[in-house]
């Protein structure tokens, strides 16, 4: 899938709205498209280092399988980050009751407290510790889903990305860095292939050496 929606927008802005919308369904309450293209555009290094390339700017030029990768990167992290924090302050709201000629304290919920005619009734509007962590399971399954499909899709961009690599002198296979090549013209003085060269200099090279073809 290629996310191009406006000519207007660059390419992170595309994916971002793209996500959005098909991953989200435009729910803002879950999450903000400025927050997914912020988030695509400080995280370029993680696609670089899968897929051994170097991508950067806003108009990284990503191919249709570069953007899927990245789309999978982004909801792995986004669902792993919710589940975290949806665990977190799970501590509910407690008071302590005293019992009379007890001297010992116990914790307990909540909700309505009465004394004659009056009362105080709390609003529960946080969910419960069992309801927080049953959804930060799901979201955990929805992580592992996204880093299961991220390794399929690595693993085939990078088998047919992979072919003879040549080898440089000085030089560790880095995409990004442009490597000199390498001097091959032969040494000063030294004859060039096919010994004895029409028009040679005698007095450069009077007689071949011996053994010389």
């Amino acid at each position: 899938m290629t996310y191009q929606f406006d000519s207007s927008i660059n390419e992170i802005g595309n994916l971002a709205s793209g996500i959005f919308l098909y991953d989200f369904d435009e729910d803002s309450g879950v999450i903000r498209p400025e927050y997914v293209s912020g988030w695509l555009q400080n995280n370029l290094g993680e696609l670089n280092v899968l897929t051994h390339s170097c991508f950067k700017g806003e108009n990284p030029g990503f191919s249709e399988e570069e953007q899927s990768i990245y789309r999978q990167i982004f909801l792995k992290s986004f669902y792993g980050k919710l589940a975290r924090k949806t665990l977190m302050g799970l501590s509910t709201v407690q008071t302590v009751v005293e019992s009379e000629g007890s001297g010992s304290s116990e914790m307990s919920d909540w909700i309505e407290l009465r004394e004659g005619d009056s009362y105080i009734k709390r609003q529960v509007t946080t969910a419960s510790p069992n309801t927080k962590v049953s959804a930060s399971r799901q979201y955990s399954s929805y992580a592992q889903e996204s880093e299961l499909t991220l390794k399929d899709l690595i693993y085939k961009y990078n088998q047919n990305k992979s072919g003879p690599i040549q080898v440089v002198v000085g030089s560790y296979g880095d995409p990004c860095k442009k490597e000199a090549k390498p001097d091959v013209s032969p040494p000063m003085g030294y004859p060039p292939v096919g010994y004895p060269p029409v028009g040679y200099l005698s007095n450069v090279w009077t007689d071949p050496p011996t053994g010389y073809p």
